[in-house]
């Protein structure tokens, strides 16, 4: 009986087999609790290592950082504490301080650093800022103007404290402005420069436009026709003078808008020559001087170049050594041709002597430069406008040229400039030749339309349409032509079409005349006339329908060619 189990032993083994068996679910989730957190753990100390190592590496790469910004930025920084002592600089700090390592400074106040390291950079006004600032921190920024070693300096001095910190510092900013200033002066200077050019302007302008009313005012009160016809010819001469300053200010004002342009063309050289020397001729003897000129002769008969411009600079440089030559002085044009070199272009070699006042090196350096003349006295003497010589520069060097001067004071001046040429056809002489007027075609029969809205322009054109024995009908703006045109479109044989009109203005009347549809209207021949004479002013005619261009003032020889060219036989 001993060898069995009962009953009651039994159910006492099941119940420890089932405690041993909860014991051990207990124990198997108690180790997976374990197991979690020591992953958590881990987890969580890893993640900390790792954020040690990434604060570290961003600690190290600040300090990187830092270092390169202190070594490498240009301008001049400097921290001091509030008790002026200094904490950090830049390597620019060496430039103004002879120290040769800025961690030589760390902790030294200020006073000690410049009298050890003379640096006169800090001037008693820098170091009264910077004391001022480490006292009073509730200052704002300031600044100082300062000059160092031929450079300018503008210092900024920062007071900073952190509130909730113990920490104060200044901080000393030089940044060099040596580039601004120098600027800044160059506007200084072009500023007041424009300023004389334009009280110079008003009193050359003044000038013609007073012999101008002042000779009409005696023409018109004289009986004496001699003493008319004087006061007339004095008026013509004035209005050229005064369009000459007209011209040069919208060709400088081309130039500062880099729209001045160069057309090449055939021209016959020595002609163009014998017109300009015909042009400067009369101031010339006007005051007894003696004029010479020396062309070589193997120059060709045509060239190709840009002959109003070549003429322009020609024209300019003369009319300078007739200006500052004494009377029965001398002045001689020398003209040379330059072979050229490799691929570069035959050149010709212009120069214009004088025995004039001459122009020391000092302000040889000013001549080409815009508004600028050599001295108020010179300007007050000799008048002009100070254009002449910074347009013909520009000219020269577009065409591809150089322009230069020789000079001593008191001993005269050679302008000379050089400029590229081609050897024109040579039946240039036959093609070029035209007369120096022309005149008025025969036009009986025809009738021309006019749109012009200005009366005295109106008498101007019905008086040059006059001697060709032409009909002329007047519009006074674009919609009266245009109503006049469509009317009548067989009747007119020309147009000559005002640009700046009321209502409508040329550019449009002439589209919609275009646009008519009838076989007149896409025939019949238009003339723009306008004051705007810039390249893409003439364009902007042509596009809108015109074939020609004319501008104003009206020159009377221009518009008979084109009245001959369209309706002459």
């Amino acid at each position: 009986m001993s060898d069995f189990i009962s009953d009651e032993q039994l159910g006492d083994l099941q119940k420890r087999l089932a405690a041993s068996e909860r014991e051990s679910k207990r124990l198997a989730r108690e180790m997976r609790l374990l197991e979690k957190r020591n992953a958590i753990l881990r987890l969580n100390y890893e993640t900390q290592l790792s954020m040690t190592k990434s604060v570290a590496k961003e600690k190290l790469m600040q300090e990187i950082y830092m270092g390169i910004f202190m070594q490498s930025c240009p301008d001049v920084i400097i921290m001091l504490d509030d008790n002026l002592r200094f904490l950090l600089g830049t390597d620019s700090v060496m430039e103004i301080i002879n120290v040769e390592d800025v961690q030589l400074l760390r902790g030294i106040e200020l006073p000690a650093i410049l009298k050890r390291y003379h640096s006169p950079i800090f001037t008693q006004e820098v170091v009264e800022e910077i004391q001022r600032a480490s006292v009073d921190f509730k200052r704002g920024r300031t600044f100082v103007e300062v000059q160092f070693q031929d450079n300018t300096y503008e210092a900024h001095i920062f007071p900073f404290k952190k509130s909730d910190a113990d920490f104060a510092c200044v901080l000393v900013l030089m940044h060099n402005i040596t580039e601004q200033v120098h600027a800044r002066n160059l506007a200084e200077m072009a500023s007041a420069a424009k300023g004389e050019f334009l009280s110079r302007m008003s009193h050359e302008m003044r000038t013609p436009m007073n012999a101008i009313i002042g000779m009409a005012e005696i023409a018109k009160n004289t009986d004496d026709s001699d003493q008319r016809t004087d006061c007339l010819s004095k008026i013509g001469s004035a209005s050229k003078h005064l369009l000459g300053l007209i011209n040069d200010v919208l060709d400088m004002s081309k130039i500062e808008a880099d729209k001045l342009e160069i057309y090449a063309h055939p021209f016959v050289f020595k002609e163009m020559l014998d017109r300009v020397t015909s042009v400067v001729s009369f101031g010339i003897r006007k005051k007894h001087q003696n004029f010479a000129m020396d062309i070589d002769d193997s120059i060709p008969l045509g060239i190709v170049g840009d002959e109003l411009r070549i003429t322009q600079v020609i024209t300019n440089l003369l009319s300078n050594a007739n200006k500052f030559t004494p009377v029965r002085g001398s002045i001689s044009l020398g003209v040379r041709r330059v072979a050229g070199g490799g691929q570069e272009k035959e050149s010709l070699r212009i120069a214009v002597t004088d025995t004039g006042i001459g122009i020391s090196q000092e302000h040889q350096s000013k001549l080409f430069s815009a508004f600028e003349q050599l001295d108020g006295g010179t300007a007050r003497k000799f008048g002009g406008t100070g254009l002449g010589l910074a347009i013909s520069k520009r000219i020269v060097e577009m065409m591809g040229g150089q322009i230069w001067i020789e000079s001593k004071l008191d001993k005269g001046s050679t302008f000379v400039f050089t400029v590229p040429f081609e050897v024109a056809a040579e039946n240039l002489a036959e093609a070029a030749a035209e007369p120096e007027e022309e005149k008025p075609p025969c036009l009986a029969g025809h009738t021309i339309l006019v749109a012009e809205d200005i009366d005295i322009n109106q008498e101007i054109i019905a008086a040059a349409l006059k001697e060709t024995e032409a009909d002329v009908v007047f519009a006074e703006n674009g919609e009266e032509a245009v109503a006049a045109f469509k009317a009548e479109p067989g009747k007119f044989g020309l147009i000559l079409m005002d640009i700046q009109m009321p209502l409508m203005d040329g550019f449009e009347a002439t589209r919609t005349i275009r646009a008519l549809g009838c076989p007149e209207a896409a025939s019949v021949p238009i003339i723009a006339m306008t004051a705007n004479v810039f390249k893409e002013d003439v364009e902007r005619c042509l596009a809108a329908g015109a074939d020609g261009h004319l501008g104003k003032p009206l020159d009377w020889s221009a518009l008979f060619r084109e009245l001959a060219l369209y309706l002459g036989p």
